[in-house]
């Protein structure tokens, strides 16, 4: 199931809109670069003491989001995680890949795109609405993202079809 980019760049400014609304913190800043427009997340988790930087971008090649995320020590020098103190769980380091950011020029930890589609394949369709937030919903399972259930209720979805969407889902990734 993939996503024109039009779609795309209507989705992530909605998402975007809804998640800023919601966590008054932890802001996405929406840019475009030219691979088009993106999503920028950089906050501190006070929990962990973490810095967890994120984005979503366009892929082109698979016409799906894709997530991309570094997890840094704080302090004057930054030091980035290794895949495995990156993500939530040591299972969900198969999950993921290492490529330089497309505009960063920087190496950055990115979920796999192609279990991203399986895992949503037959209960998100791109013609749905709040399709990136269902999306992001199970592409965030694998990082240290916040899983952003406080938008179910101001989504235009029912919160069950999102909290199945998310259970059933968490094993196919």
């Amino acid at each position: 199931m993939t996503i024109s980019y039009e779609k795309y760049e209507e989705e992530l400014k909605l998402f975007v809109s809804k998640w800023n609304s919601v966590y008054l913190d932890e802001q996405w800043k929406i840019g475009k670069k030219h691979t088009g427009l993106y999503a920028e997340l950089k906050y501190l988790d006070e929990t962990d003491n973490l810095w967890l930087h994120f984005f979503i971008i366009y892929s082109q090649s698979y016409a799906v989001p894709e997530l991309w995320f570094n997890v840094y020590t704080p302090g004057s020098i930054q030091q980035r995680l290794p895949i495995e103190k990156a993500v939530r769980a040591p299972e969900f380091v198969s999950k993921c890949s290492e490529d330089e950011h497309r505009f960063l020029g920087i190496a950055f930890f990115y979920v796999d795109p192609c279990r991203i589609l399986q895992a949503i394949q037959d209960s998100v369709k791109s013609c749905d609405p709040d399709y990136m937030l269902k999306w992001f919903m199970v592409a965030s399972q694998v990082t240290r993202c916040r899983s952003p259930i406080e938008l179910i209720s101001s989504s235009s979805t029912s919160s069950s079809d999102n909290l199945s969407l998310d259970q059933t889902n968490q094993e196919r990734i």
